[in-house]
């Protein structure tokens, strides 16, 4: 039996809770465990409460949890963290040996109920532009890097890394990420309700000028 079989699974939701950013993300997330929106909403809220904190998504999991049997706890986290982009978290930390193949089933089964998930539809609006990029990376705080790439649809452990290949220079590797996400049809309007999300909508105007 691997590590994470041993490891208290409150413990896991905790570290769980403090890598999910961003308030489509919970959302994403909570519904697929089954939350309506206006529960998301309220964890959500209690997140912003606290100064961005992470105690609203553990209140989340841990109410989960609670109508959960305790053998399928596992799968189905693992396969809702899947399902939303979280591949390299879930297999870190839910990557028991009692998680098999029954968590392909679950994964098709979140997919059917067409929840949607980090990854929607891009609008059509204009692109961003070169040199709007590299103002917008300048102008970024260093403490919103993660969390607005996370509103962006990247993993948390792809941020981390890119940020690690930049020598932990956020405004690169914002750039770098940045580039990236526009290669993926990401358009103005996305970015600009990103940064409200992320409750920077003092940058919306500023880096196009």
């Amino acid at each position: 039996m691997s590590r994470n079989s041993n490891e208290d699974f409150d413990d896991i939701l905790m570290k769980i809770a403090k890598q999910i950013y961003g308030k489509v993300v919970v959302d994403a997330l909570g519904k697929d465990l089954g939350f309506m929106p206006a529960d998301t909403a309220r964890y959500n809220d209690e997140n912003a409460q606290q100064g961005g904190s992470y105690m609203g998504t553990l209140n989340m999991l841990r109410k989960w949890r609670q109508g959960q049997k305790k053998a399928k706890q596992r799968e189905i986290l693992k396969a809702a963290l899947e399902k939303n982009g979280f591949e390299e978290m879930a297999e870190e930390y839910l990557s028991a040996d009692d998680v098999g193949q029954d968590t392909k089933h679950t994964t098709a089964a979140l997919a059917g109920q067409g929840a949607s998930s980090r990854y929607q539809e891009r609008s059509t609006n204009r692109e961003v532009t070169k040199k709007e990029i590299v103002k917008l990376s300048k102008l970024l705080p260093d403490g919103k890097y993660s969390e607005l790439c996370g509103i962006l649809g990247f993993e948390y452990n792809y941020i981390k890394k890119i940020k690690k290949n930049n020598f932990m220079d956020s405004t690169a590797a914002f750039e770098e990420l940045l580039h990236e996400w526009k290669d993926k049809a990401g358009s103005i309007e996305d970015l600009d309700a990103a940064l409200k999300e992320a409750e920077l909508g003092g940058l919306v105007s500023a880096y196009k000028n």
